[in-house]
């Protein structure tokens, strides 16, 4: 089953399809049915690596469509996988500074004051002609 929601939670659409479909071409037609049926032309797609195909990925990429899905660490090249787990360089929603993890190691203070903040790292990313973030 595939759902499409609005930012409040509501849907907007669904599909059911048989277990055997591959469900990374179930996810086209269904954004386009809802751009034209809604007038939307952005929107962001959020999805598991099942639908994170590059030729997904492509489609909302383009026109004001953003997308955001998981990706495996393992499958990434080594010098992404690195990247990916170097402590360095973290952020988190509040603040524009980065932040080195191996710090709230040695400082239970700090651990306290950021316990409840999710941090991130995110960059540029161009492989299969697609620019990610």
């Amino acid at each position: 089953m595939g759902l499409f929601m609005d930012g409040d939670g509501i849907p907007l659409a669904f599909n059911i399809h048989s277990g055997n479909t591959n469900e990374q071409v179930t996810l086209k037609p269904l954004e386009k049915q809802i751009i034209e049926d809604f007038k939307l032309s952005k929107f962001v797609v959020c999805t598991d690596a099942g639908l994170s195909s590059n030729a997904n990925r492509k489609f909302n990429n383009i026109n004001g469509r953003s997308f955001i899905t998981t990706q495996s660490i393992k499958k990434l090249k080594q010098f992404l996988k690195e990247w990916a787990l170097e402590p360095t360089g973290w952020r988190h929603n509040d603040s524009k500074e980065t932040f080195d993890l191996n710090l709230f190691d040695e400082n239970e203070s700090l651990c306290e004051q950021y316990k409840n903040m999710t941090f991130y790292k995110e960059r540029w990313i161009k492989e299969n002609d697609l620019e990610q973030n």
